[in-house]
């Protein structure tokens, strides 16, 4: 009700925090040698005001980078824009209402229970409380609705300051962002300089840097299910060469899956992991699908593309007692808006949380070599 108590014209003041938010936002999250925490400074002022009506401005402008992605991806996959675009401003509207009116931390909670949001205020808990695992997301949902309940703005200020620094300076809470470089167990090579004109040009570049012996992850959706003459092809490389090949395959209605091409048994690639969440109708349902992992290599836990943005994947991951995630992805359908870039910057959040080796397959840009 407090809202209808306001004006419906926006002030300066409040377009400024909404342009401070956009600016601040887009700059954590594309933005390589930005800092991700830079991102979250506008929910940090929001969650240290008082005055809802600028709480609903920084809101709104840190979330406008998730409808833009959005809409450009429902772009990209034929929706019609008179569709879409008032769909995602309604949405982006009703988010920022109801996390103003809830709190971010009342919504925060809630939003921990859908197994795909790509906003979730969470996502930063490595950078807040690095090394402490769920514990820490636990605790920063805690701080986050204590802060809240405070009355005065200094009072909010204060105390949210003290936990970020003593989140920084405790020794227990120092980051862990995985093992050292030359002990981690995927080497990542960048194949972004090569150029060919047709996929097999492609893929006979992808498979000249495949060494006899080795074990090597591609990206995501590199062919499709119905593709006999993919699946051949990528076969006949793993015989040739005696290697394992893990390869990205989009199965029906748009699911992402993992396919295992092993040596000369690889006729009937086995499936190494089948995506639990995606975007609703689109990658996926409304539910994780729970699929049975037929095969993967031990100790090592997949995502796929947006699954880097879940949460809850991220925690499902970490208590199977994995040391190393993979995440396979293919960002087509978002460029050229660098969505890998604000992946990468939430996959090292969650190493330095859970202590994990985290590493990434990108169609296009980039495959991994498992080191013996």
């Amino acid at each position: 009700m407090w809202l209808l108590n306001r004006p419906l014209n926006p002030s300066v003041a409040q377009l400024g925090y909404f342009a401070l938010s956009v600016v601040l936002t887009g700059l954590g999250f594309f933005v390589e040698q930005v800092p991700f925490t830079l991102a979250y400074i506008p929910l940090a002022l929001a969650i240290c005001h008082t005055d809802r009506s600028r709480t609903l401005w920084l809101v709104c402008g840190h979330f406008t980078w998730v409808a833009v992605i959005s809409g450009w991806g429902l772009h990209q996959l034929g929706y019609n824009p008179a569709l879409t675009i008032p769909a995602v401003l309604v949405t982006l509207a009703l988010s920022t209402l109801v996390m103003t009116w809830l709190g971010i931390g009342l919504s925060s909670a809630l939003l921990s229970l859908v197994p795909f949001f790509p906003a979730n205020p969470l996502l930063i808990t490595g950078a807040v409380f690095p090394g402490f695992g769920i514990w820490g997301v636990a605790a920063l949902l805690l701080v986050i609705i204590g802060v809240e309940a405070l009355c005065r703005p200094l009072a909010r200020t204060c105390v949210l300051a003290a936990v970020l620094i003593a989140g920084q300076m405790l020794p227990a809470l120092q980051p862990s962002s995985g093992p050292p470089e030359d002990t981690k167990r995927y080497v990542e090579i960048d194949i972004s300089s090569h150029k060919a004109i047709t996929r097999s040009g492609q893929w006979a570049q992808i498979a000249a840097v495949i060494e006899d012996g080795s074990t090597v992850i591609l990206g995501e959706n590199i062919f499709n299910h119905t593709d006999i003459g993919a699946s051949a092809y990528w076969c006949r490389v793993a015989t040739v060469k005696n290697a394992t090949l893990y390869i990205g395959v989009m199965e029906k209605d748009g699911v992402g899956e993992v396919w295992g091409f092993e040596g000369r048994d690889c006729a009937v690639p086995s499936v190494a992991y089948r995506a639990e969440v995606g975007i609703p109708k689109i990658s996926g349902g409304w539910l994780p699908n729970h699929a049975e992992v037929q095969s993967t290599p031990s100790g090592q836990q997949w995502l796929a593309c947006f699954e880097g943005f879940s949460l809850y994947r991220w925690v499902r991951a970490y208590t199977t007692g994995a040391t190393s995630v993979v995440i396979v992805s293919n960002d087509r359908l978002t460029r050229p808006i660098p969505t890998a870039v604000l992946r990468r910057k939430v996959s090292r959040q969650f190493a330095e949380l859970f202590g994990l080796d985290v590493a990434h397959a990108d169609t296009g840009r980039s495959i991994l070599i498992v080191r013996q």
